[in-house]
């Protein structure tokens, strides 16, 4: 009966197994993933200082902040590029996890005690007033590029405080981009 009662099991099992779906399967295409390897990377001078650097905008007042989403103390900084070979262009990519989520500037964080409200830091191109966008990428910022010849080149670009409503408050405040060169 043990017997009987196995092999049952057995057929029903197998038989189960033989009717369930099966899965087709097939190869719908190829992913090539392309790279290249450079011997070095080009060398890069933000305001004279290589790696990171600091930018220190003249202290304002608040009554100099008054006029909202207005460029203050547009402070100019250079970006110089060297010892690039094979590059004819070079575009600074920056990127900030404290930026203004309305217009693209840096947001203002309080030093200490400091309790000023309502300003950000704008980076602003070479022209003093078109302020970088830095919730866009690469190419759409509004960063210019700048032209490499013999492997080196330079372009100048703008700090500012960038008021979003009546600023009040008083104290240091600071900001943080990082910036990435884009050649071509």
């Amino acid at each position: 009966m043990n017997k009987l009662l196995l092999t049952s099991a057995l057929v029903a099992a197998f038989g189960a197994a033989a009717l369930a779906p099966q899965v087709a399967r097939a190869s719908d295409g190829t992913i090539t993933i392309n790279g290249s390897v450079v011997a070095s990377t080009c060398s890069v001078t933000v305001a004279g200082q290589t790696g990171n650097a600091t930018v220190t905008l003249p202290p304002a007042t608040v009554a100099q902040l008054a006029p909202a989403k207005s460029l203050v103390d547009v402070t100019p900084f250079t970006i110089k590029v060297s010892n690039c070979s094979g590059s004819t262009s070079a575009t600074p990519l920056f990127t900030s996890s404290a930026t203004d989520a309305a217009n693209g500037a840096l947001t203002a964080t309080n030093v200490g005690t400091a309790t000023v409200t309502n300003l950000d830091l704008a980076l602003v191109n070479s022209d003093g007033s078109t302020l970088l966008d830095l919730r866009q990428g690469e190419g759409t910022q509004g960063a210019s590029s700048f032209a490499l010849t013999a492997g080196a080149g330079s372009a100048n670009y703008n700090v500012a405080y960038y008021p979003t409503a009546a600023v009040t408050g008083a104290g240091k405040v600071t900001a943080q981009a990082t910036y990435t060169m884009i050649y071509q």
